[in-house]
């Protein structure tokens, strides 16, 4: 929900020529990844300035030309086990 929201707010920036937004879609995931880790970090620190600090992060990610990856294919069933859990060795034989 909130990715959705930065995408369309990022879109509606560039539209505006208020950024330059390559890719609202990617940039707003990254963006928000970015936020979860400024956050962690502000709690783990105590410091509430870690978002001051990092602001200039969140437009640059917003801007930039980032690599459209795609997802890795699921792991074959039957290389697993059949129980609940997946086994490192399964994903990586």
């Amino acid at each position: 929900r909130w990715q959705s929201r930065l995408a369309m707010l990022l879109e509606y920036a560039s539209k505006r020529g208020e950024l330059e937004v390559r890719n609202a879609k990617g940039a707003a995931e990254a963006i928000v990844a970015y936020m979860q880790g400024a956050t962690l970090l502000a709690k783990a620190t105590d410091d509430p300035d870690v978002f001051l600090r990092l602001a200039h992060g969140a437009i640059a990610l917003a801007e930039a030309e980032l690599p459209q990856v795609p997802a890795p294919a699921p792991v074959p069933s039957s290389t697993h086990d059949g129980g609940s859990t997946c086994q490192l060795g399964d994903v990586l034989s």
